[in-house]
């Protein structure tokens, strides 16, 4: 809608020679140009766009080469015309300028299927850069930011929208062809779903999961499921790594948006993975944490035999000779030994007779480390490579390994060590690794001989698996999950209901023990809602507020070690021409003067810095701030090495050794400086601070947020590509110029009616509608009710009046008859309407007026319908509760448990949604019907991908005057009559000879099967062999398929009038007849016809007066009159409609090229029709989705002649549609004003299970 888009600016250059867009959309309107997706540069300049305009989908974008002047403007459009405004359609654009073959570089999509009927204005250059994946700001539902006017802004909806940065995808990553609900009756590869089945989406975990094995997202990548009204703009193309998990991060389709909790969160809070793969260590602290083993244990004696000592260990600093075991009582007892490391961090064996040194550690992540002792001849291994040099020793060690982190040794000073520990396990009498290993990935288990077995609980440093006794925990020792959750300091969310107003910190609860800091609001600074992941952040108004937490003595958050992170999600609401702090913790009264540490905002630049007590900085920056959307910073100190990630890419790296005396006066502030200086105007949340650890090695996934603008909070509704919601059917023209907004659900004119998307024969329904005019009619019509009228003016619609009155057929004010309450603009009206017991009710702000017409149970279509001179009017089909942000959302559902409503919905009744729609008596269309397309060759052949034996083929060759041929089931091929002549029935085996289970025989004969002859065949599954029917006066021989309504019948009439059993169980719409003995024309009758007229297939001719049909035909017969001859024997074609599957049915023109829209309940693949009213005659024409694949339908052939197909219908003469067709044109044959025109159409898809055309 105008004023309504997404945009990002990303702080990475991604990948701009390669990338896949795809996404659901449903249009509303695409007479004016409604961007996707775009980037834009500057200026009035576009520098990318994938848009549908003048309902072409088109793609543009400008590129540049490298290290050349060259530049490219590519600029492709689809020929065919996407108007189809009731249903969904998958949108995919791939572009990769490293194919060689230019043609290959960007390929459009829908649904699933290649568009290969293009315009093209050049093609990008071979390793060619778009500006897609560029620093320039990108944009969702807009070009730019001058998404200010409509013309410039997407209207209708979109989800699920993909992003890969770096990939070129296949549609089938997004989608695939359920097969059995729904199928293209074409043979063409230009066809739209060419296979069978409705184009379905995959589930967003398995589209993510495929997209990460082939390579992930990219840097700029994206999946925006756009199903949350509180962030529209949410990217989950990864899960979060949020402090909280939230509320649908789980779900199929993911949302965002905290988590119900009654304990403010706290049993909500992210178990983050540790860089070990799995949970259960113990923090040991050299300030006088370790274990304690006791004593008296003689299972914890070495000995003189094998024995393996191993552990997964993580140091985070060498002081003097940190230990990780030491059985020794003093330096040289010669009946322990020493496993620890010297004060280089060089792992260290030391016995009474010396020590060997092996390999330099590094802080900071984590080994596998083996002692092994094994025949006398001890080995040191580290990550499964044996390290340094064998070492013999005989010696009986018969001290008793007492302590894990600490020494035995009385001598020792300060020698415990300060890492992570996990699954320490002393196995004795066995050497577990006599060479090279892989080391175990897993926590290790209870292999045989083993006699201790810990350091592997989440919880207690003092379990274990094996142990001879029990242990204890001395000093500050504690369990905890993994390496992350022991370093974390402080975390803070930031979210509404959260500890502490909101901003309270979790770090405690993390890491499983300790206390969580107390933090304080200073001034305007307050957790408030925002279009975050949370739905709320903490937020300052740059005016000397902040959040403050006073370091109390010896608190680790004084990052004393030489590693650690701090990190927090930022949005600054405006740009800033000074410093803004982020965090800040330090002493004294200044920045510049006192050891601190802080992560700011400078001009353009975010910065972490350190200040010693010295004045001695070390400052790390990069020019990547981006004002107004969501960014994450990470500041990282991993030895000397000082790192910057925005958004998970290192951008700035520097090195200084530098270490900030913070002690017991500091402070620390979230959105400020000390003294509340330099406050940020901005939102923050997911404040973490982690000591003794960078948690970041390199680069890293984040959520790429996208930034709503103007969105309002109802337009994120129930209505996807999974379940569509019923809308406002712009296609059904009205007088003057009617107004559709909001996504076709807000409607207004001066005169006229607007009917829904969907019309229902059966079931329960209820919607609602709000009323904002001064007038209104809000009721029913029925299908093919003329919507230049106003609701209520005909016999085929009806209403529930503004005065409280109701009326059909409207003449005068005497026509309206007293029913329920008047209302006004503001009152909301519910309709329910029962197609069962046939009443339809309407309800006053969830009042029921009483039930106000009946008779609705009779099997035809009816539709919700609004209109009256100067109505205005907002609809709820159950995907707009809040009626357009009108009023406050509703929360009822339906019995189905489907949409949303205002007021409560009467029991039993369903929202108007594909779910809740009938399941289609025939699922598969192309089980019954399908059109193929052929080659003819002139050699005998097997004509196949049917699907089903055809009982009824017509075929016409396309591109020759060979004559339109009936064959079918009872009178057997190669029998053969003419659409196009009177003659009476042919034999010749050279045409069309057999039926097969897949399709047909062709003979060498040029009617069928000319070489180079291009054909269509239009099949009908009938009832199998022939059977008598003796429902008539004569008997006939009938194959009758009664699931899809088609029948054969042939029969000998006697001197008078003969009824003639047709074996179906309704009655007939349509009979074609042609008599098989003799000249008799191809006498039709039409429902839309009298029974006193007929027409004629093989004319032009109008409707004539007619008296030999004599009665309309019942479920069991028709008749046919003297006027047939007797002895004439005769074969007729009969069908009747069947609801998704085909429609015989009739519409008055307009004149127009916005002509009248026909409401199938399917799409179509095949439609029949004729002008009857024409006094000079027009021909039948034929067109389907086989020959003219795409929107719009132009080709056409006309069965009553033998002309060659006509394809010079310009413009096109109708768009088939997921629910319909569209008239598109206005000559005689089509669509003269005021002209009655018949129709027989069959279906491709049912609606319920169809995609957008």
């Amino acid at each position: 809608m105008a004023n309504e888009y997404l945009q990002r600016t990303p702080t990475s250059t991604g990948n701009r020679s390669v990338f896949t867009w795809a996404g659901w959309v449903k249009v509303s309107d695409t007479s004016s140009a409604i961007p996707l997706f775009g980037v834009f540069h500057g200026g009035s300049s576009r520098y990318g766009y994938l848009t549908i305009s003048s309902s072409e989908l088109q793609f543009f974008v400008g590129e540049f080469t490298t290290g050349s002047s060259t530049s490219y403007n590519t600029w492709i459009e689809s020929t065919r015309l996407l108007r189809d405004f009731g249903n969904w359609m998958h949108v995919m654009v791939l572009y990769n300028s490293t194919k060689s073959v230019v043609q290959q570089r960007v390929n459009l999509y829908i649904n699933g299927k290649i568009i290969d009927d293009l315009t093209v204005n050049n093609l990008p250059g071979v390793n060619s850069l778009s500006y897609f994946g560029s620093l320039h700001p990108h944009f969702v539902g807009a070009w730019g930011p001058q998404a200010d006017t409509a013309n410039q802004a997407f209207e209708g909806q979109m989800s699920d929208l993909f992003y890969v940065d770096g990939q070129a995808l296949g549609p089938d990553v997004f989608g695939f062809y359920k097969d059995g609900d729904g199928y293209q009756s074409s043979g063409s590869s230009h066809a739209t779903d060419f296979r069978p089945g409705q184009w379905m989406p995959h589930a967003p975990s398995k589209i993510k999961k495929d997209i990460n094995r082939r390579g992930g997202f990219g840097v700029n990548g994206f999946y925006l499921p756009m199903n949350d009204s509180s962030n529209p703009g949410a990217d989950f193309h990864m899960t979060p790594n949020s402090i909280i998990k939230l509320k649908g991060e789980d779900l199929p389709q993911p949302r965002n948006g905290a988590p119900t909790t009654s304990d403010a969160y706290v049993s909500q809070l992210r178990q983050e993975t540790g860089t070990l793969g799995f949970d259960g260590i113990v923090k040991l602290l050299r300030t006088g944490g370790y274990l304690d083993l006791g004593t008296g244990h003689s299972d914890l004696v070495p000995g003189s035999g094998d024995f393996t000592i191993e552990c997964f260990l993580y140091p985070q600093g060498f002081g003097n000779y940190p230990v990780i075991v030491d059985s020794r009582t003093s330096s040289n007892d010669t009946l322990g030994f020493f496993l620890g490391f010297n004060t280089n961090g060089q792992l260290y064996l030391y016995t009474h007779s010396g020590e060997r040194n092996a390999i330099i550690l590094t802080k900071g992540r984590w080994y596998h480390i083996a002692l092994v002792r094994q025949s006398n001849v001890f080995k040191l291994y580290v990550d499964g490579v044996k390290v340094g040099t064998d070492y013999t020793q005989s010696q009986n060690y018969s001290n008793q390994i007492r302590y894990i982190g600490e020494s035995s040794n009385s001598e020792s000073q300060n020698w415990n060590i300060d890492a992570f520990i996990s699954n320490f396990r002393f196995v004795k009498g066995t050497a577990v690794y006599t060479g090279n290993f892989t080391a175990p990935s897993a926590p290790l288990t209870n292999v045989t001989n083993t006699k201790l077995l810990c350091c592997n609980s989440s919880t207690s440093a003092t379990a274990a698996t094996v142990t001879p006794g029990t242990i204890t925990a001395n000093g500050n020792a504690f369990a905890t999950r993994n390496d992350l959750t022991a370093s974390i300091l402080l975390a803070v969310p930031g979210i509404t209901g959260g500890q502490g107003s909101g901003y309270g910190d979790y770090s405690a609860d993390i890491k499983g023990s300790g206390t969580n800091k107390t933090i304080t609001a200073n001034n305007n600074a307050t957790v408030s809602a925002t279009a975050s992941y949370y739905g709320s952040a903490m937020a300052f108004d740059g005016t000397t507020d902040s959040f403050q937490y006073t370091v109390p003595n010896s608190d680790a958050l004084f990052l004393q070690n030489t590693s650690f992170t701090m990190e927090c999600w930022v949005y600054p609401n405006t740009s800033f021409t000074d410093d803004r702090y982020l965090i800040f913790l330090g002493n004294g009264s200044s920045s510049n003067n006192n050891s601190c540490y802080y992560l700011r905002i400078y001009d353009t630049y975010y910065q972490g810095i350190m200040v010693n007590s010295n004045n001695q900085y070390a400052t790390t920056s990069v020019n990547t701030y981006k004002s107004e959307q969501w960014t994450h910073v990470a500041y990282v100190r991993d030895g000397n090495e000082q790192r910057l990630y925005i958004n998970g890419v290192c951008e700035a790296v520097t090195t200084h050794s530098i270490l900030p005396n913070v002690n017991n006066s500091s402070t620390l502030y979230i959105g400020s400086a000390h003294g509340l200086n330099n406050s940020i105007n901005a939102q923050i949340q997911d404040v973490r601070i982690y000591d003794g650890v960078a948690k970041y090695k390199g680069g890293f996934d984040v959520p790429k947020p996208y930034t709503p603008v103007g969105i309002e909070a109802f337009r994120t509704t129930a209505d996807t590509c999974k379940n569509n919601f019923a809308t406002l059917n712009p296609l059904a023209v009205g007088q003057n110029t009617p107004a559709y907004l909001d996504g076709n659900l807000s409607y207004s004119n001066t005169q006229g009616q607007a009917l829904a998307t969907m019309g229902v024969s059966s079931g329960k329904m209820y919607w609602e509608v709000y009323m904002t005019g001064t007038n209104a009619g809000i009721g029913l019509a029925v299908e093919g009710v003329n919507p230049a009228d106003y609701v209520g003016k005909n016999t085929t619609s009806w209403v529930y009046y503004v005065s409280g009155g109701k009326y059909t057929n409207y003449v005068s004010h005497s026509t309206i008859s007293s029913y329920g309450a008047s209302y006004t603009a503001g009152d909301i009206i519910g309709v329910a309407l029962d197609c069962d017991s046939g009443n339809l009710t309407f309800y006053k702000n969830g009042v029921s007026q009483g039930v106000a017409f009946t008779g609705f149970n009779d099997g035809r279509t009816y539709f919700p319908a609004v209109g009256s001179a100067n109505g205005a009017f907002k609809l709820n089909f159950g995907q707009n509760p809040s009626f357009c942000g009108t009023v406050t959302a509703g929360t009822n559902t339906d019995s189905n448990g489907k949409g949303l409503f205002k007021y409560a919905v009467p029991s039993g009744y369903s929202a108007l949604c594909e779910d809740n729609l009938p399941t289609p008596a025939i699922a598969d269309p192309g089980n019954h019907f399908k059109c193929v397309l052929y080659t003819g060759t002139n050699t005998n052949r097997s004509i196949t991908g049917v699907g089903f034996k055809p009982g009824f083929v017509w075929t016409k060759e396309r591109n020759g005057t060979e004559v339109p041929a009936f064959y079918d089931e009872v009178r057997k091929p190669p029998n053969v009559l003419y659409s196009s002549e009177t003659n009476s029935e042919e034999n010749n085996s050279g045409y069309l000879h057999s039926f097969d289970d897949d399709g047909f025989t062709v003979g060498t004969a040029d009617l069928s099967n000319n070489a180079g002859g291009e054909y269509v065949a239009w099949c009908w599954k009938a009832g199998g062999a022939a059977v008598s029917n003796s429902d008539g006066s004569i008997t006939t021989q009938v194959s009758a398929n009664q699931t899809s309504g088609f029948s054969i019948v042939t029969g000998t009439m006697t001197s008078g009038t003969d009824t003639l059993g047709h074996g179906l169980s309704q009655a007939p719409e349509l009979i074609i007849t042609k008599q098989t003995n003799g000249t008799t024309g191809w006498y039709t009758w039409h429902k839309g016809i009298p029974i006193t007229e007929t027409l004629r297939l093989d004319t032009t001719s109008a409707a004539a007066s007619f008296s030999h049909w004599v009665t309309l035909p019942t479920n069991s017969v028709f008749s046919m009159g003297s006027g047939f001859g007797s002895s004439e024997a005769y074969v007729a074609y009969c069908w009747h409609s069947v609801e998704g599957f085909s429609k015989i049915g009739s519409y008055v023109g307009n004149g127009s090229s916005d002509g009248p829209f026909e409401y199938c309940g399917f799409k179509p693949a095949f439609v029949l029709w004729k002008n009857i009213s024409n006094s000079s005659g027009n021909n039948w024409y034929i067109s389907d989705s086989a020959r003219s694949s795409s929107n719009p339908v132009g080709s056409t052939l006309a069965p009553n002649t033998n002309a060659v197909e006509d394809n010079a219908w310009g413009a096109g003469i109708m768009d088939f549609t997921s629910n319909g067709f569209k008239i598109r044109r206005s000559p005689a044959d089509t669509n003269t004003d005021g002209h009655t025109f018949i129709f027989a159409a069959f279906a491709e898809s049912p609606f319920k299970t169809a995609n957008a055309k």
